[in-house]
């Protein structure tokens, strides 16, 4: 047998569409290749509607079908060759064109006409079986999970450090440094500054200058807004000696007009914000070496009908210079790491080092994209929070699988600091992590985390729990498949009105779950008791968690199901013509 196949997202351009809409259908595919490899030659097409004929030309022979991992509205459905769409789902309805915000896509239509699908959990099976003429090839085919034998299984991690391609994020700093007070935690191994100007942008694309920010908003696409009323930049550099630095400043309500104080180290200016942006220049002669600049007497009161945020200084761009008059001098030392830096900032980046993270206590860790909305992230955050808040023998590992981190640092900042205080830690890992770099996450993991809305069937948490790590994580859509009791702590849930992301208009016209928060608190205090006081309970529910993963999604498993439905959508095929 022929298997055509095509993913829209493809190992070379997955970095850059890293965290997009729809890029995860690549991680489906990769782990469905081994299995359909058993079944028959794989040939992979990047333009379906010009290359199958090829192929079938090529083959006449041979029995083909035409896999599409991709959504079905960017599915090609071809004439010639039986069409499967493989994708994932996790709302109770699908698109049919009958609502006026989604008219253009019509996923009944599409699948009727393919007449086989695959999506990826069974409760999206049936709301297709629900909804899809009789007749439509339609059977739960999830993406194949690599599974080892049972007595491989470990049923406590043995790492508690891990080294990782990544930038953490760590609450026991960005906890400490958002408040009104107390020193931040200045980036490390700053060079000198070699007095060439240096330039900072602040948008939602610049992801390198989200990391300077303490006490600011997301970065949004003009710039980022004050949240706290001393917030500062970090520099790329160490400053000392006389400098210039022009930036374009906007000021909120009751900013507007007010005497603003800036200090570099000890040496400090003052300026009046106006409401319209305009470029400041302000003069420092910085004595001793200094990492940041710092705001200060910025008013924290929200003006009325706009904001619920406590807006105070935004900033759309900083440059830093020498005085014309400036000699350096002599001896001054130059910094070769700094045109490594600057390249943040417009040039090329170095790749840099894995980074070592030390991690203590029971670990919690999840994996997923902050930018989806559906994964209800926040909830995870506070509810941890406050279950540990008087525990240091707990920590949260949030593995942000996007490209930006101003997406969910100010969220998380902001978190940070309306949470009372709490003494469990709570770190963000960012970066495209290699597979072996996610089995090291996996092994340093106590319990792994859901609190989404819908599945459509999270890969994440199923490839955490074929190790034989315990869910912490509710039962509802696409995890009904395999999480339960016997393997999980499940968090409770309920139906509520929902919306189709590429829904425009955000039109209630489906249902979702909404996470009982009490319930998911409740889950975390349990399961750390669990763990420390239970070792032989945690070790049946470790192993609960492996079989119910492979009995499901195990390549076996996969390829049992695969091989009866592919059969099914050929002699369909046979039958039509």
């Amino acid at each position: 047998m022929i298997i055509i196949t095509h993913c829209r997202t493809t190992k070379d351009t997955l970095e850059n569409l890293f965290g997009q809409a729809d890029y995860s259908y690549y991680f489906i595919f990769e782990r469905y290749l081994p299995v359909l490899e058993r079944l028959g030659q794989v040939i992979e097409v990047a333009d379906p509607a010009r290359e199958i004929d090829g192929i079938l030309d090529s083959h006449p022979s041979k029995r083909c079908v035409f896999l599409s991992f991709t959504p079905p509205h960017l599915m090609h459905v071809h004439a010639r060759c039986p069409t499967v769409c493989v994708f994932a789902w996790e709302f109770s309805s699908i698109p049919d064109g009958a609502v006026s915000t989604c008219d253009e896509i019509d996923w009944a239509g599409v699948l009727a006409d393919a007449g086989n699908a695959a999506p990826l959990s069974t409760y999206t099976a049936s709301v297709l079986t629900q909804t899809l003429p009789v007749g439509v090839n339609v059977a739960a085919i999830p993406a194949p999970v690599p599974v080892c034998a049972d007595d491989e299984i470990v049923c406590a991690p043995l790492q508690q450090t891990l080294t990782l391609n990544a930038d953490y994020y760590d609450s026991r700093e960005l906890a400490a440094t958002d408040g009104e007070e107390g020193e931040a935690h200045a980036p490390e191994n700053l060079p000198p500054w070699d007095d060439s100007p240096l330039e900072i942008v602040f948008s939602e694309s610049n992801t390198e200058a989200a990391k300077l920010l303490v006490g600011f908003y997301a970065a949004e696409s003009w710039g980022v807004w004050s949240r706290t009323s001393s917030p500062q930049i970090y520099l790329p550099a160490v400053i000392t000696g006389p400098v210039t630095v022009a930036m374009e400043l906007t000021a909120y309500g009751e900013n507007i007009g007010r005497d603003i104080e800036l200090a570099i180290g000890e040496s400090t200016s003052t300026i009046v914000l106006t409401e319209e942006p305009q470029v400041y220049e302000a003069n420092f002669n910085v004595a001793a070496e200094a990492d940041s600049l710092r705001f200060s007497n910025l008013d924290l009161a929200s003006a009325p009908g706009r904001d619920y945020r406590t807006l105070g200084v935004g900033v759309k761009k900083l440059v830093i210079t020498r005085p014309q008059s400036y000699r350096k001098p002599l001896g001054a030392r130059i910094s070769e790491g700094v045109a490594r830096l600057r390249g943040l900032f417009g040039g090329d980046a170095e790749v840099s080092p894995g980074r070592e993270l030390a991690l203590q206590g029971v670990v919690y860790t999840s994996v997923f994209n902050p930018d989806d909305g559906r994964k209800n992230w926040e909830d995870m955050v506070t509810a941890f929070c406050w279950a540990f808040r008087d525990c240091e023998d707990a920590t949260l590992l949030l593995k942000m699988s996007n490209k930006n981190p101003s997406t969910f640092l100010g969220t998380l900042k902001l978190l940070f600091s309306t949470l009372p205080a709490f003494k469990c830690r709570v770190v963000a890992v960012h970066g495209l992590l290699s597979d072996a770099e996610l089995r090291a996450l996996a092994g340093a993991t106590h319990f792994v985390v859901n609190t989404s809305l819908c599945e459509g069937q999270c890969l994440p948490l199923m490839e955490f729990m074929a190790q034989g790590i315990p869910a912490i994580a509710p039962d509802h859509t696409a995890m009904a498949d395999y999480v339960d009791k016997e393997n999980a702590l499940v968090v409770a849930s309920g139906l509520q009105p929902g919306f189709w992301p590429f829904d425009k208009h955000r039109s209630l016209g489906t249902l979702r779950y909404r996470i009982d928060w009490l319930s998911l608190k409740d889950a975390f205090e349990a399961s750390h008791a669990f763990f420390r006081h239970n070792e032989e309970g945690y070790r049946v529910m470790s192993m609960n968690a492996h079989r119910a993963i492979r009995d499901f999604a195990g390549p076996d498993a996969v390829n049992a199901k695969l091989e009866v439905f592919l059969a099914a959508a050929l002699d369909r095929a046979t039958d039509k013509h």
